[in-house]
């Protein structure tokens, strides 16, 4: 079954940088590391992927979330936005006592692939990537937060070759993940803020995820000067961004879901908003619901679950004021499932009837069930429309009838089994 989810409020239209990596002009201190040397040159024209995917996450992690910059050309050295992300650019090396450093260091190192044979095996990048990766990845997505992730490039070389290692180094990507969907094929694709891309929501890294141990393809088409080999959920310390944001952006939007009739909570309905970043959330059991951090403007927002009519509302999101929006759902006599019982009877060679007891019933492919002691069945959620029911039981031949189901309306349906005479 394919899955897929989605950081509420999180675009990069809205929440990333409207500049590219490479516009800034200037210099900042060089990254060097020993016997390695310069791994970052301190030209911030050469680009600071890592700056702008750190800083669009303390933005958006910021309570209330923060808008970037409007700034549509990269800033000059010296300034405060210049200083702010250049500052981050070096976090993502420094950070956690150079934690990504050293991870990233090791991957150039290890193969594409898992090399020797068991039980002495040395995990290749793809596994590394999808049992250890990406469930972290996930998390921060499932949690509503992007999550920062380290993409490793070619070229792989030995541990000995240092200039191939400073060059892979300098070669790393980093981006913001915010989206994925996962199909039944075990494709798995990512929606990513592409730092070098500005104001493009179309962004994706995709993989298969469905055998680790082999060399696994990454697709990424905005990274172009070298081939991924693997990702990584970066090491990632919030940093307070209130110096560059550009105000508050965006406020939660929650509410219930309930029947007209009974009052009661309607789980599973999907709440979809439409505006400035679409989102879609389900309702939990007790019918609530919530969006994180939608940016501010106009949404459109409706309500749809099976049995019921779709409701929808507009509303209006300023900064930092939270909306709530409630919806009653009324039942919709012409949408959802209905319901099929009856009786199943079994007749004997002397034509006498009785209520055949277990036996087995089945609905078209929605469902089967087994009779009482009365031969009374009954089955629910059966979608509208011509339907076979089948009865079967062991010593009588199976009988199948056709009727029509009625959304929101139960069919009877009784059948007779005749057992076959063997003379």
């Amino acid at each position: 079954m394919a899955i897929s989810n989605h950081v509420s409020g999180f675009s990069a239209k809205i929440n990333g940088f409207h500049f590219n990596d490479n516009a800034l002009t200037g210099t900042y201190p060089v990254i060097t590391i020993p016997v390695l040397g310069t791994i970052y040159s301190g030209d911030a024209s050469q680009g600071v992927c890592d700056g702008l995917a750190f800083a669009a996450l303390d933005l958006f992690l910021h309570n209330p979330c923060l808008a970037p910059p409007p700034d549509t050309t990269g800033p000059a050295a010296n300034t405060p936005l210049f200083n702010y992300l250049t500052k981050r650019e070096t976090d993502a090396f420094l950070a956690g006592n150079l934690s990504n450093f050293w991870k990233a260091f090791q991957w150039i190192h290890t193969s594409d692939h898992d090399t020797g044979i068991f039980p002495q095996v040395t995990r290749g990048l793809a596994w590394r990537t999808v049992p250890d990766e990406w469930p972290a990845i996930k998390a921060d997505i499932d949690a509503g937060k992007p999550s920062p992730v380290w993409a490793v490039t070619t070229p792989a070389c030995p541990i000995t070759n240092l200039p191939q290692t400073a060059k892979a180094l300098a070669n790393h990507h980093q981006v913001l993940v915010y989206g994925y969907t996962l199909d039944d094929a075990k494709n798995l694709t990512l929606n990513i803020y592409e730092p070098q891309d500005h104001d493009n929501d179309s962004h994706t890294i995709a993989f298969n995820i469905a055998n680790p141990a082999h060399t696994t393809i990454f697709v990424a088409p905005s990274i172009s000067w070298a081939t991924v080999r693997g990702l990584f959920r970066s090491h990632y310390e919030y940093c307070d961004p209130s110096a560059i944001a550009d105000g508050p952006i965006g406020a939660t939007v929650s509410g219930m879901v309930t029947d007209a009739t009974t009052g009661k909570a309607v789980p599973g309905a999907t709440v979809t908003a439409r505006g400035a970043a679409p989102a879609a959330v389900t309702t939990d059991p007790a019918g609530r619901y919530a969006f994180g951090k939608l940016p501010v403007g106009p949404y459109d927002v409706s309500v749809t679950a099976m049995g019921y009519a779709a409701q929808r509302t507009g509303i209006s999101i300023t900064a930092g004021t939270n909306v709530t929006a409630n919806f009653t759902l009324a039942p919709d006599p012409t949408t959802g499932p209905g319901i099929i019982e009856g009786t199943v009877s079994e007749e004997d060679t002397t034509g006498k009837e009785r209520p055949s007891s277990g036996a087995s019933v089945s609905v078209g492919t929605v469902a089967s069930t087994t009779t009482n002691a009365k031969g009374y069945y009954k089955v629910s959620n059966v979608p509208a429309g011509a339907c076979r029911i089948t009865a079967t039981k062991t010593g009588y031949p199976s009988k199948t009838v056709t009727t029509t189901v009625v959304a929101q309306k139960t069919v009877t349906v009784d059948i007779l089994l005749v057992k076959t005479d063997s003379h």
